[in-house]
């Protein structure tokens, strides 16, 4: 999406979440506002919190006063704080609600996926964010494919399925409001609802867009569609059919308007439909999170083509199918239904900029011509530069002149090691006493010239962490630091402990975040890349996972058995610890638990650091 939206990240460990502004209007000045706040529970007695099945009654009727309350809640609990704060000074700067949109960044949370996000309601704007701005949602999946300006006309695949034995469905409605809608814009071909006859359509020709219509269901396994079977019946075809056989390179866009076909089972996150076609690379997909009506399903149809083909961009259109479902006298609070997953930027789906490019390349036959043909189409990440110091707490100041980002790390416990190999066992528990400060990111080339007054790096390379740095320089770099700033709070490396304690972010698991980071054969990175360009964890640190191996201050030993407050390893010893992984590392060592242990005097192109300042 474009770089002026709202993105706001939401993780959860248990019951506990934290909401992290990823990036808004107000450019580098909101990055990293956070909050921590809890799902807020139904009214329903004794139901579950946010169940979005107590949320749609039968019966034509305006919005429910509780579905206004819910998305009230809702929208209270998670925009709070600085996060509120950055909120309301993006719609001062932007006031026009097409000016950006909101896009929720979820966890890999199958609780948290099945929340009814569309119900955001701001009480001060007076409104449901999703009727008012372009919304949608992505994952933590790989990297998908960038949505892409199209060029008509669009390419359409319809399936429409209501095999004998199932509730009647009106899909001779559906396509006929298909067909109208496209009015002669589009390329639109209908397949026979089997398996085998829409795996045949997809392999034989080139579509923009699969449209299925028909029945859909979910249980605690995952989702499934309802297609035909043998014998005049009718087939299952579960999440990860949908995936493999749905799921082809050259579709932009899966709609799926069928019922819960974006809700995911109780255990995986990426067993819903919509999610596990994300998983697999698609980079738009719309699908339904609850039940929704023939009349619902049409009008969607309807409005959301009828914009397509007006050239509208996918979130654009879907707002404008969300306010035709709000304005008719559809079921309840079905407006609410349709959900976008959008991994890529948004755009109108269609032939693309890499199919021209191919047969460009075909004429030109120039590996250098293709190398610039893709860099001017964004196949490239586009980097983003690290938050300087401006939104440090106040007990966290930066170093003079290095304009260094730092956040606050809470004392607590946690359980340290987890077993898998010598070096990470015992599994023992660990104590945090004292509140410390912890750069945000790695120490970066732009900030180790500074400190040792050398030749500053070019443009390229000023963002990436320095590398191929030993112990005895990361710590020659904490004592210049510290002679610059006497007066200031003290400054070191992590020891160990504090370093796994915040690359788990609270959670129990080896990880925090379902991404590694910059880490072997798991990005779209294959080498260093600029601080800052994954996620943040759960206290708003990045790259605690990949990019460069980072040093702490202990000593290599192994575990204890007893409970240590504040450890900070042997006295002495020989070899020193590296942690988190590197660009190069495998899952071995690119974790939370993984140890490194080297001669402090050898060079590695793979270590770097980060410092931490205490609190007085």
């Amino acid at each position: 999406m474009r770089s002026e939206d709202f993105e706001l990240r939401i993780d959860c460990v248990g019951e506990s979440c934290l909401a992290t502004v990823l990036r808004s209007p107000l450019g580098r000045q909101g990055r990293r506002a956070q909050c921590t706040f809890r799902l807020p529970a139904s009214e329903e007695p004794g139901s579950d919190p946010l169940n979005p099945r107590n949320l749609v009654v039968a019966g034509p009727r305006p919005p429910r006063r509780s579905d206004r309350e819910l998305g009230r809640r809702l929208f209270e609990a998670a925009f709070a704080g600085s996060v509120l704060t950055t909120w309301r000074a993006s719609i001062a700067l932007r006031s026009e609600p097409q000016a950006w949109a909101l896009r929720l960044r979820l966890a890999e949370n199958p609780h948290l996926l099945a929340a009814p996000w569309e119900l955001l309601f701001d009480p001060d704007e007076g409104g449901f964010i999703a009727t008012e701005r372009r919304f949608c949602r992505s994952l933590d999946a790989p990297p998908a494919r960038r949505m892409l300006e199209g060029r008509a006309p669009l390419r359409v695949l319809a399936v429409l399925s209501c095999p004998p034995g199932v509730e009647p469905l009106q899909v001779e409605e559906e396509w006929d409001a298909l067909r109208k809608a496209l009015g002669g814009k589009a390329v639109i071909e209908r397949v026979e609802p089997r398996l085998e006859a829409v795996d045949r359509a997809l392999q034989t020709g080139r579509w923009d867009v699969l449209h299925f219509a028909g029945h859909g269901e979910v249980d605690q396994e995952g989702g499934s569609l309802i297609l035909d079977g043998a014998d005049q019946g009718s087939r299952t075809v579960d999440h990860l059919r949908v995936r493999t056989f749905l799921g082809h390179p050259s579709l932009q866009l899966v709609v799926l308007n069928s019922c819960e076909g974006a809700r995911p089972g109780s255990e995986d996150a990426f067993s819903g439909l919509a999610q596990a076609l994300v998983k697999r690379g698609v980079p738009a997909v719309v699908a339904m999170q609850q039940p929704i009506s023939d009349r619902g399903a049409i009008e969607l149809t309807r409005s959301f083509y009828g914009a397509l083909a007006e050239k509208h961009t996918v979130a654009e259109a879907l707002r404008g199918a969300r306010r035709a479902l709000l304005s008719s006298d559809t079921e309840g609070a079905e407006w609410a239904v349709p959900v976008l997953y959008l991994n890529g930027k948004d755009g109108r789906p269609g032939p693309g900029v890499l199919r021209r490019v191919a047969k460009i390349a075909a004429v030109l036959a120039g590996v250098a011509l293709l190398g610039w043909l893709g860099w001017v189409i964004g196949t490239r990440p586009v980097l983003q530069p690290p938050q300087g110091a401006a939104g440090n707490p106040p007990e966290c100041p930066s170093p003079p002149g290095l304009d260094m980002a730092f956040v606050k790390v809470e004392p607590d416990s946690f359980q340290m090691g987890d077993g898998a190999s010598p070096d990470s066992r015992p599994v023992h528990r660990v104590s945090i006493t004292r509140p410390f400060c912890i750069g945000a990111y790695e120490v970066t080339r732009e900030q180790w010239a500074k400190v040792f007054k050398g030749s500053g790096p070019s443009e390229e390379e000023r963002y990436r962490p320095e590398a191929g740095v030993k112990f005895a320089d990361a710590e020659g770099f904490v004592r210049l630091v510290q002679e610059s700033d006497p007066a200031g709070p003290a400054v070191r490396l992590p020891t160990e402990a504090e370093w796994e304690y915040v690359a788990r972010g609270k959670a129990t698991s080896k990880r925090s975040l379902p991404g590694t980071g910059n880490c072997g054969g798991d990005d779209r990175y294959d080498d260093l890349t600029w601080v800052g360009q994954f996620p943040p964890n759960y206290w708003g640190v990045y790259d605690m996972y990949g990019n460069v191996s980072e040093w702490v201050s202990d000593w290599y030993g192994g575990y204890p058995f007893e409970e240590l407050p504040d450890p900070q390893g042997p006295p002495r010893g020989e070899l020193r610890i590296r942690r988190g992984g590197s660009w190069k590392s495998s899952e071995r060592f690119c974790n939370s638990t993984g140890r490194s242990k080297v001669d402090p005097a050898n060079f590695s192109e793979e270590t770097g650091f980060r410092i931490v300042r205490e609190i007085r």
